[in-house]
């Protein structure tokens, strides 16, 4: 009777069973990754009305601001003294700035929901990632 034949089948046990989970672990990995790469395509997607509105409103703010421009020009054309010219300067920038600021809120507004919803897939994927690498790290220890 040969002494090393049951440790040669417990070793050769032990290797298929390390195979065996090693396979899940790879198979589990690329579930995780083709999960991720499908969440990244839903990316553009899913942000693109808010990327839409984004350029609505920064041409919006473009032709107003052109507008307000050529009315300026056209306003200080016609100043006849300093005082005149002052107000419709200062008006002009109180105008612009107004303008600027409304415009860049609403971008930045816009902006935070794009990223939310652009981070909301990932982190979702992320969550539902983590308990299986838990789970799978112990049996591929094994």
């Amino acid at each position: 009777m040969d002494i090393a034949a049951p440790h040669a089948k417990d070793a050769e046990t032990q290797a298929a069973r390390g195979l065996h989970n090693l396979g899940e672990f790879y198979a589990q990995a690329a579930q995780n990754a083709a999960e991720y790469v499908q969440a990244f395509l839903d990316l553009p997607v899913r942000s693109i009305d808010e990327w839409q509105e984004c350029q609505r409103t920064f041409i919006d703010w473009i032709g107003r601001t052109t507008e307000l421009t050529a009315r300026a020009a056209r306003d200080l054309a016609y100043c006849r003294d300093l005082h005149q010219f002052t107000d419709v300067h200062r008006q002009f920038a109180q105008e612009s700035r107004r303008h600027f600021v409304e415009a860049s809120t609403h971008i930045l507004d816009l902006s935070s929901r794009i990223a939310d919803k652009v981070a909301a897939p990932i982190e979702d994927q992320a969550a539902k990632v983590a308990p299986r690498r838990r789970a799978a790290a112990p049996a591929a220890a094994a």
